[in-house]
């Protein structure tokens, strides 16, 4: 499945970050995969783009936007 450049929800209240911050982000928030999936100790992390700000999260924490 093609990942960069879809659009994830927020399945539940987790943290992203980046190289100066944290944030958490809320459950059902609306997130663009950036960047293709680096796998750590078989935990898939990757870059979102989130309110204008590239974000590192693990991928478990999001689900794909299903078209209606």
């Amino acid at each position: 499945m093609q990942t960069i450049g879809s659009l994830f929800n927020v399945k539940n209240r987790t943290l992203c970050w980046n190289s100066h911050s944290e944030l958490p982000m809320k459950k059902g928030e609306l997130v663009i995969v950036v960047s293709a999936s680096t796998i750590i100790n078989n935990v898939s992390i990757i870059d979102i783009l989130r309110d204008g700000h590239v974000m590192t999260c693990l991928f478990d924490d999001l689900r794909p936007v299903t078209k209606k």
